[in-house]
């Protein structure tokens, strides 16, 4: 989620912060069904075209969930599982090829989604459930790559090593930024998450822009 949707949490149904949320969720929805057009055309890739789709039915269930109940449960959790499917879309499709402005933004845009979705709902809930929820998951996803690398290392083979590498560290990432999320709102309270959040999305938004034209886009 884009600066704009901070205050999603406090403005009431048809306030300032869930137009500018949609548009940032509008724009990744573009992309992902962009890239899941291509997906299906040949070298056929049906699992990154599903992905692109899934990611998106998430999102839009959590938009029409949250724009009546900025703190609803279900579209908090479909809104993560909806942008943490996207990144794992995003990061498969650049492992191939880095530049491309729709494959890099749903990369990079849906972990700025997942950390603006549990941001927004703890501000908007004023309680722990968002941060509880984010840290177990966060942990769930670190805890399967640390075993889907512990099982390659036991059983090559099984998966090929650049297969293997390219989950686990995507798997890394996204557990991270939901474990960062939560433990800075427990560990800081949700003002300062709020505040950390509003200047990492500034300054993922410059440099990805820098990273683009330092690849040629």
């Amino acid at each position: 989620m884009s600066a704009g949707t901070t205050t999603v949490g406090t403005l009431p149904q048809g306030g300032v912060g869930f137009p500018v949320a949609a548009a940032v969720g509008v724009s990744l929805l573009v992309a992902a069904l962009g890239l899941a057009v291509q997906a299906l055309r040949r070298p056929r890739a049906p699992l990154v075209a599903g992905g692109c789709l899934a990611g998106g039915v998430g999102v839009l269930a959590q938009l029409a969930l949250t724009a009546g109940d900025p703190t609803s449960p279900a579209g908090y959790l479909l809104g993560l599982s909806g942008a943490s499917v996207w990144y794992s879309a995003g990061a498969r499709l650049l492992a191939d090829r880095v530049t491309g402005a729709g494959r890099q933004w749903l990369a990079v845009g849906s972990l700025l989604w997942v950390g603006g979705t549990v941001t927004i709902t703890t501000s908007a809930a004023a309680a722990d459930w968002p941060l509880v929820s984010s840290l177990v998951l966060g942990l769930g996803v670190l805890a399967t790559a640390a075993g889907v690398r512990l099982a390659g290392s036991e059983r090559p083979g099984t998966w090929s090593a650049e297969t293997a590498g390219l989950w686990v560290r995507g798997a890394g990432v996204l557990g991270g930024t939901l474990l960062a999320s939560a433990a800075l709102g427990v560990l800081a309270g949700e003002e300062v998450l709020f505040v950390v959040y509003l200047l990492v999305f500034a300054v993922t938004i410059v440099c990805w822009s820098l990273a683009r034209l330092a690849l040629g886009g």
